[in-house]
């Protein structure tokens, strides 16, 4: 299960390698040009290839490829918020462990923690504003062109972000949190 930023940039190359394999597999290995049939008759005659033309193989690594980046840019973005809010919620517990039974404070306490936990997302990236103005604009347009992935990629996305742009920004943004210069 991806739960980091490196495991989801591992996991982007990966898928990303695997579907240009298949996809340089099925252009010079498969196709007839190429005058050598040893590979291609060694791969047909396993069960789960010997249907498969070049041309529907070319297709789908075509198709993965196609829409690789895109979905790694809302994966990233999925795993970053899910640990942001994480570390956030973990601070919270660890500010509040001491504080008396307050009726205020512990509704106050719960709102946030509501917060923290299903509020948006932008709010709480913009709550930590003593940091980087520069970094938490793109932090957000990561954000936005997540959500323009994930609403159905409709229009033109206000931006265009890659994603070892995305994994760049947000790893800069939680060293951030850390402390890190």
């Amino acid at each position: 299960m991806i739960r980091t930023l490196e495991e989801a940039r591992e996991w982007h190359a990966s898928v990303k390698r695997l579907a240009a394999l298949m996809q340089r597999l099925a252009r010079r290995y498969w196709a007839e040009e190429d005058g050598s049939r040893t590979l291609a008759e060694t791969i047909h005659r396993d069960n789960e290839f010997r249907s498969i033309e070049a041309a529907e193989l070319e297709d789908l690594a075509s198709r993965v490829l196609e829409d690789l980046d895109d979905l790694a840019v809302l994966l990233i973005f999925s795993v970053f918020e899910a640990d942001v809010r994480s570390r956030a919620s973990e601070e919270l517990k660890t500010l509040t462990a001491q504080l008396p039974e307050h009726p205020v404070l512990k509704t106050a306490i719960d709102e946030a923690r509501e917060r923290i936990e299903s509020g948006s997302f932008f709010k709480l990236t913009e709550s930590y504003g003593e940091g980087d103005p520069d970094l938490r604009t793109q932090v957000d347009q990561v954000r936005r062109y997540r959500n323009w992935v994930a609403h159905g990629r409709r229009d033109r996305p206000q931006n265009d972000v890659r994603p070892d742009q995305a994994i760049q920004r947000l790893g800069r943004f939680l060293a951030l949190l850390d402390g890190a210069p």
